[in-house]
């Protein structure tokens, strides 16, 4: 089939790109511009293969350097400077790589070393750590921990900041309850009296949940059973609805930290269409690692 011109230059300079991450940014761009494109298509299909291959390696060298590290820190022979500069490589790494479940394990054991700023570096990478996993209360009590203990610290601004950001997106949320159930009596206004009608009825709190930022029981509950209820409709609004469901509930347990649950969903939303492909490869780019 004919191909815009713009999607063979956009394929052109993908082969021509220096490095991966710019490669898969131009041929995405192709895709979208003519999903047509077959090249463009399969070549994006074997960078993202290639790509899971060196995550695979990456943590493999991760886990080794990660062992070193904590080696060289319990080594109490090492002068207290070196244990410490360990330390922080260590606690630098974790966090660069989203290993979220470790550094929150490492850090609540760092919290009080005596090793040379190692404690404040421990306190603030729980923090860290803990808002990474969406384990809010506990990231707002390490934080408030972290404001108390080191009034001066390096990340002190930082901190503070991010607590306020969390701290206002809870309040919104249970601020917008009100206007969820608003919403959603609006949707409803009748009863559903055709199939079409049904469907649209059937969608309505998921579709609300999501209007009204509820990223937690009320759309992961309304959403799953939509999908559930019409994952076999044949009708093709109804199946972009389901899509959309199914990426409500993969947001909503991401929101809740429950990335277990959340990630065999996102693959098999991967695997089944493109239409959720940016949004969820944005989204799991932010989940951790470990």
């Amino acid at each position: 089939p004919k191909v815009p011109y713009r999607a063979l230059e956009l394929y052109g300079d993908a082969v021509q790109a220096p490095d991966d991450a710019r490669r898969r940014a131009l041929l995405q761009q192709a895709v979208a511009v003519a999903p047509q494109l077959g090249y463009a298509v399969r070549d994006l299909e074997a960078l993202q293969a290639r790509m899971a291959g060196y995550s695979a390696v990456a943590n493999l060298k991760l886990d080794e350097r990660e062992r070193a590290l904590s080696a060289r820190v319990a080594d109490q022979r090492r002068p207290a400077a070196e244990r410490a500069q360990a330390a922080r490589e260590l606690l630098s790494a974790l966090a660069a790589a989203r290993r979220f479940h470790g550094l929150a394990e490492l850090s609540a054991r760092w919290r009080t070393s005596a090793l040379p700023g190692v404690a404040e570096l421990a306190c603030a990478a729980q923090f860290h750590a803990l808002d990474g996993l969406h384990r809010f209360d506990a990231a707002l009590a390490a934080g408030e921990g972290y404001l108390r203990a080191f009034p001066t610290g390096d990340r002190y601004r930082e901190i503070e900041s991010r607590m306020h950001e969390l701290a206002e997106t809870r309040k919104k949320r249970e601020a917008r309850r009100a206007e969820y159930a608003a919403d959603l009596a609006e949707q409803r206004q009748r009863a559903p009296h055709t199939p079409e009608h049904k469907a649209a009825y059937d969608y309505a709190p998921c579709i609300c949940a999501r209007w009204n930022s509820q990223l937690n029981e009320l759309m992961l509950d309304s959403c799953g059973a939509f999908a559930a209820a019409y994952k076999k409709d044949p009708r093709p609004d109804v199946q972009e609805n389901v899509l959309a469901a199914r990426f409500f509930v993969i947001l909503a347990l991401a929101e809740r930290g429950d990335f277990t649950r959340a990630r065999p969903l996102a693959d098999a939303l991967l695997a089944d269409t493109d239409a959720w492909d940016e949004d969820l490869r944005k989204l799991i780019a932010t989940w951790p690692t470990d």
